[in-house]
């Protein structure tokens, strides 16, 4: 879907490209295959796999330098929740709930929606310092764990619970 923002990754794709020819991005979802025009037309269809649908997305994530959601519009972003919780740092558009899932700067970065050039200074930036990378993975494992776990949201509705006037 457009309001995923996979072109705003390529246009960016195209840039980080630049500087780091070997980086190989993996697009992952349906109707992924839709997007090769545009990533021959940039230029970047060598570094870009279309994987399509998968079932075997934390073993992708295991393998992975970055996780990135360039949306434009989002919910909670499950995704990035999984990301985090594999320890794989993250950049995310500061749309929707995704600010209530990264921290900017300190669970992951944080970019304006639709601007491929904020995207790509991001990726850029994560790319040139492994020490942030891991240290934003490690954090984001924590939040991910303190916030989203099973564990963490049963114990805020039964919070919520008790709270509640019961009639």
């Amino acid at each position: 879907s457009p309001i995923k923002g996979h072109s705003i990754l390529l246009q960016a794709a195209a840039r980080v490209i630049r500087e780091f020819p070997a980086v190989l991005f993996q697009l992952v979802g349906r109707q992924t295959e839709e997007l090769r025009p545009e990533a021959e037309r940039l230029g970047v269809a060598r570094q870009v796999e279309f994987l399509g649908e998968r079932t075997d997305v934390p073993e992708l994530l295991s393998k992975t330098h970055l996780f990135v959601m360039p949306s434009l519009m989002e919910g909670i972003g499950t995704a990035l929740i999984e990301a985090q919780a594999a320890g794989v740092p993250v950049v995310a558009s500061e749309v929707g709930g995704l600010p209530d899932v990264v921290e900017k700067g300190v669970t992951g970065l944080l970019t304006p929606p639709g601007d491929p050039d904020a995207l790509a200074q991001a990726l850029l930036r994560l790319l040139k310092s492994p020490e942030e990378r891991e240290a934003m993975a490690g954090r984001a494992v924590e939040n991910a764990r303190k916030n989203f776990s099973v564990e963490a949201v049963t114990d805020r509705l039964e919070a919520l619970y008790a709270r509640t006037e019961r009639p």
